[in-house]
């Protein structure tokens, strides 16, 4: 019977993993290599097919790397130049820098910062606040009293003390408006030092505040047009100068007043501007002189507009309801009003879900005697008449008299229980920037009677003829260029299969949004009146008026919100697009950071995001979790005395502020006593510990540790270079394709893809480190690319850019081999070593034993130091015949 007898050879393999350029003996082949691909193109493909190796997959990687980034440089000059014009057009619509500067000045010529606002705690507060208010809107107002001087009254003297001309306005006139003056003169002292006060008037010098009662009522009747002067030609015809002695009885309400008789008190009010102007000397027809030179840069047109929304009056419930109908008791006569009978509500109960809509805010009940018919009808005054702006009901006054105005709205009782919020608001121009800017200063009443105020300013630039030629221009740039990269973004997807689908959706999305929005923004920018044009309608509103009844007036006032209503909606217009622009830019901002991807180098950004990704959700998770339920407690228990935790959104932006390092310690802590001031440090203490130590640390951990893995692996990658490398053999190789007639990068990049998709690795861990000889290479690669010399030129143009892509195999068939290479794949090295050993032993074992099969391969891995020594045995099997065994010889 026949056996078969088992034949041996041991071929002892060792494998150097080691980059070429780390050792000079490796450089050195390397060196040989290139010269090698440049001298022996044929027998690169004949003979050193066989010699040389080549890392396909990091050649596949580069090719892809620069096939990428030539997609990015291609499309990234069209961004470019789409966000430089977006962003060029913006700025002319809305230059930030000019707007600030003017919001800066303006916030503090006006007292508008935070903390001038949370002065305002009361009612009293905020009459002072609009008085003050329109102070400051009365120094920018160029057409004030405070500028201008009825000829008349103008003195030009010189001042010996100072060595200069003086000017003054000593104006009766302005004084009886209630204007403040250099040089305050009421009309008696005026008319008494000229010596025309009328004889009939002298006794009743001493009893000019006899009838101060009605100057209140009086003053809210004038229209205040009487205040603004104008260089221009005059609006009306000058009418007749005459009093009007029937129309002061029906005002002041006594049937033997007249104008003569009562000029000392009639001529210091506003009464004696409308129905006395020859007594008095008011006659119309007013020319004005320079009482001060106006020098500041921002102007406002108009006085200030105050109005306010009010909700209804509603029955009262629960406790209040038995407060309101609680009796009184005779015997608590030293507890004044609780011993009698009152006649009227204690409590004024409101309902916050319904808006007030009656005709008028104020019923106010009139005296039975001397009170004036045009004022009050069946013993009742209607104050304050309901306007509609831009479709919410508001009740106004215009502060023309401001000191009478304001003191007529505190006797009255103006704000009450009933106002729900009180705007202050007015109109600036800036002379050069060409920039309208509208200030609203609301004040909102909550349900405790706190008064919260808040700013709100918006700025809108007229553009010039030339800039909205410009702003046209540079928009449509935009959307052309944003067009052309939608365009070359769909061709890539179309044609390169194996695109980022992500980046390539995204980019899409990145590129139709600017062009769309770039067009929506055109076609309804040019929709808009430009502000000049509103701002002098609002301004004819006043210029135009004629009439002094309430009527006419309360038409003025309506007109005048009709008239802001289309600035409203044109700043309404413009935050919205700001708001818009927002998104688009960042949307833009999203779009560069992802094409910083397309470089190993330059996506470490979001290279360590994408590693972070799952630890970060759960990080977060837990922060907001215990962040929420910390400001929860905060508020729950500490802010009724701590101001800082008021709400529970007060507390979590208290908590913000905390987490940067703003404070640890609430400003009024202080105050706690008892155990509170425990459970204070009880929460302080486990914010600081668990949220401000720990868990920001946990953040950092996370990032830090992403950041090094990412790092890591860029540090091992061998077919990238530096990014200013890159981009520029980027621009050369683009020229070395062209040149030397290679094909694309695409054409490449399929049939390498193609290969390796129909040749899987024989071991899965290989399938990234794969070693192709430059034969297999060259049977791999298209038609155009098969003469040797244009594929010696493109290795070798390769070689010298990411050298670690090639592999030197040196092969011997002696006892020893060694495979050795930049960062050669074992497998692919020893299996090299397997074909060109068995090419020798083969014959050689067959001529020695004939009969003999094999061989059968076996393999042991064995390491010593550094070394690894990868033992491979052939096994070679023969028919055993009797007598026939080996000797030791053979």
């Amino acid at each position: 019977m026949a056996h078969l007898a088992p034949l041996q050879v041991v071929v002892a393999v060792r494998h150097t993993r080691d980059h070429v350029a780390d050792h000079d003996s490796d450089a050195e082949k390397i060196a040989r290599l290139r010269e090698d691909i440049l001298n022996k193109t044929q027998s690169l493909v004949e003979d050193g097919g066989n010699s040389y190796a080549i890392r396909i997959n990091q050649l596949q990687k580069r090719l892809r790397l620069e096939q990428k980034m030539m997609g990015v440089a291609v499309k990234f000059p069209c961004f470019i130049i789409c966000q430089v014009a977006f962003v060029w057009a913006i700025s002319l619509l809305v230059p930030a820098e000019s707007v600030s500067k003017v919001h800066r000045h303006l916030v503090g010529h006006f007292g508008l910062s935070k903390g001038d606002l949370d002065e305002v705690r009361t009612f009293e507060d905020l009459y002072q606040f609009a008085t003050d208010f329109e102070h400051a809107n009365e120094e920018l107002q160029a057409t004030s009293s405070k500028y201008w001087c009825e000829k008349k009254y103008f003195e030009l003297t010189w001042n010996d003390a100072l060595g200069v001309p003086q000017r003054s306005c000593p104006s009766p006139r302005l004084h009886a408006l209630g204007f403040d003056t250099d040089a305050p003169t009421p009309w008696t002292h005026w008319a008494a030092a000229r010596g025309i006060i009328p004889e009939s008037a002298k006794t009743s010098l001493g009893g000019a505040s006899s009838g101060s009662g009605s100057s209140g009522s009086s003053s809210r009747r004038l229209a205040g047009g009487g205040s603004t002067g104008s260089i221009g030609s005059a609006a009306a015809a000058v009418p007749e100068c005459k009093d009007d002695d029937l129309e002061l009885k029906a005002e002041e309400g006594k049937p033997w007043i007249t104008c003569n008789n009562s000029a000392a008190h009639t001529c210091e009010l506003d009464l004696g501007i409308l129905l006395c102007p020859k007594t008095c000397g008011y006659c119309p027809g007013f020319e004005y002189e320079h009482s001060k030179f106006f020098d500041k840069p921002q102007l406002t047109m108009l006085p200030v507009m105050v109005h306010q929304t009010r909700v209804q009056r509603a029955p009262c419930h629960h406790f209040a309801h038995t407060f309101e109908t609680q009796p009184h008791n005779v015997d608590l006569n030293i507890l004044p009003p609780l011993d009698g009978k009152r006649n009227g509500r204690v409590l004024t109960c409101i309902d916050r879900t319904k808006q007030e809509d009656q005709e008028w805010a104020f019923h106010l009940e009139c005296p039975k005697e001397g009170a004036p018919e045009a004022f009050c009808t069946d013993g009742v005054m209607h104050d304050t008449k309901l306007h509609y702006y831009h479709g919410t009901p508001v009740y106004a006054k215009f502060l023309t008299e401001p000191k009478k105005n304001i003191a007529a709205m505190r006797a009255i009782g103006w704000m009450d229980m009933q106002t729900e919020s009180v705007t202050l608001s007015t109109l600036v121009y800036t002379e050069g920037e060409e920039i309208f800017t509208s200030i609203s200063v609301v004040f909102a009443v909550d349900k405790a009677g706190n008064i919260i105020g808040r700013n709100e300013m918006v700025s809108y630039t007229d553009l010039t003829t030339y800039n909205r030629g410009v702003f046209t221009a540079l928009l449509i740039i935009s959307a052309i260029g944003s067009f052309v990269g939608l365009s070359m973004n769909l061709w890539q997807m179309w044609t390169d299969r194996h695109c980022d689908w992500g980046f390539a959706c995204y980019e899409l999305l990145s590129r139709a949004v600017m062009c769309v929005y770039s067009l929506v923004l055109q076609v309804t920018w040019q929709k808009q009146i430009p502000m000049a044009e509103e701002y002098d309608h609002l301004l004819h509103q006043i210029l135009d008026f004629h009439g002094h009844g309430h009527a006419e007036w309360e038409n003025l006032v309506q007109g005048y919100f009709d008239a802001k209503a289309l600035v409203y909606h044109e700043t309404r217009w413009l935050m919205m697009h700001r708001i818009a622009i927002y998104i688009v830019l960042y949307v833009q901002f999203l779009q560069l950071v992802m094409y910083f991807d397309s470089h190993p180098r330059m996506a470490m950004l979001t290279s360590t995001l994408k590693k972070s990704l799952d630890n970060m959700f759960h990080f977060f998770f837990l922060f907001l979790l215990i962040f929420a339920m910390l400001g929860f407690t905060a508020s729950w228990m500490l802010g009724g005395d701590v101001t800082a935790f008021a709400t529970v959104g007060i507390a979590l932006g208290s908590q913000t502020k905390m987490l940067f390092g703003e404070w640890i310690y609430a400003d009024n802590a202080d105050d706690l006593t008892g155990v509170m001031v425990a459970m204070y440090w009880i929460y302080a203490l486990t914010f600081m510990l668990l949220l401000l130590y720990t868990l920001l640390n946990f953040f950092l951990a996370i990032v830090v540790d992403a950041f090094v893995q990412v790092k890591t692996h860029i540090a091992v990658q061998t077919f990238e270079q530096n990014v200013c490398l890159d981009i520029f053999d980027l621009l050369r190789s683009g020229v070395q394709y062209r040149s030397r007639s290679w094909p694309a990068r695409s054409t490449l990049l399929k049939a390498i893809d193609d290969a390796i998709e129909n040749t899987p690795p024989p071991d899965p861990e290989d399938a990234e480190d794969r070693i192709w000889t430059v034969q297999k290479l060259h049977g791999v690669l298209p038609d155009a690319m098969k003469d040797p010399a244009r594929l010696a030129s493109f290795l070798h143009s390769y070689s010298l850019k990411c050298p670690h892509t090639f592999v030197c195999c040196e092969l011997a068939l002696s006892a020893e081999g060694a495979c050795q290479g930049a960062r050669a794949s074992q497998h692919d090295c020893i299996e090299l070593a397997f074909v060109q050993a068995g090419a020798v032993l083969k014959p050689l074992m067959r001529e020695a034993f004939p009969g003999a099969t094999g061989p059968e391969w076996s393999y042991e891995r064995i390491q010593c130091g550094d070394q690894v020594m990868h033992r491979v045995s052939a096994n070679f099997m023969r028919e055993k015949t009797k007598g026939a065994d080996l000797s030791p010889s053979e």
